[in-house]
């Protein structure tokens, strides 16, 4: 073999070499395109699927509507060593959105007057069928506490005293889902002296946690 064909076949081995190195790195380079597209997609396919769901969960409504149905009045008087002496009724109506039964096994009911709390009642366990409306059990508020009102806010009760409606706020603590639902300012009329006394205007409760 001359030297002129020897060199050739030693470039040409060289040429063989490169080319297929060329090519290795050629379906290497494809491959890691490949993954690289298929997590481009995955990311894609999370953020159109993900986001969207996030939204909604976080805007859907309340699944329970919580409206005060009906309140009035048996007793409320403000003595003069600043005993308040009281006995009052609420009733709530309660609307389940949802298409399946709840259940509310832990619920308690908080009265308050001008940013005194009154008392609390704990509710009958109860359960709302899927898109059903159902009128609780009368919620009885009965007892007395001591407090001391501003000025202003004494300025109010013998208004309402005089008008024979009190501005009263009821809230709901839903322990077992660990929601509070507050209802305030309800204007509850007084039903004894043998007056007839004003209608009560049926008032929707508040969620303080949005999330049901």
């Amino acid at each position: 073999m001359t030297y002129k064909s020897l060199e050739e076949a030693v470039s040409c081995t060289q040429t063989d070499q490169i080319e297929e190195a060329s090519c290795t790195e050629t379906q290497q380079s494809s491959k890691i395109e490949e993954v690289c597209g298929a997590i481009l997609l995955l990311l894609l396919l999370v953020l159109f699927i993900g986001i969207p769901n996030i939204v909604a969960f976080n805007s859907e409504p309340p699944r329970t509507k919580f409206t005060i149905a009906d309140a009035s009045i048996v007793h409320f008087n403000l003595a003069s060593n600043n005993t308040l002496y009281y006995n009052f009724r609420v009733t709530i109506a309660a609307k389940n959105l949802q298409n399946y039964i709840k259940s509310y096994d832990k619920a308690t009911a908080i009265a308050s007057y001008k940013d005194n709390q009154l008392t609390s009642v704990k509710m009958a366990p109860f359960k709302l069928s899927s898109k059903n409306t159902v009128r609780l059990e009368p919620i009885v508020f009965e007892g007395n506490n001591v407090m001391i009102l501003e000025p202003q806010q004494l300025a109010k009760y013998n208004k309402e005293t005089q008008l024979e409606i009190y501005n009263l706020d009821v809230d709901l603590d839903l322990d077992c889902y660990k929601v509070y639902i507050h209802c305030p300012s309800l204007r509850v009329p007084l039903i004894s002296n043998g007056k007839v006394a004003p209608n009560f205007n049926s008032t929707t409760c508040s969620y303080k946690d949005d999330r049901w």
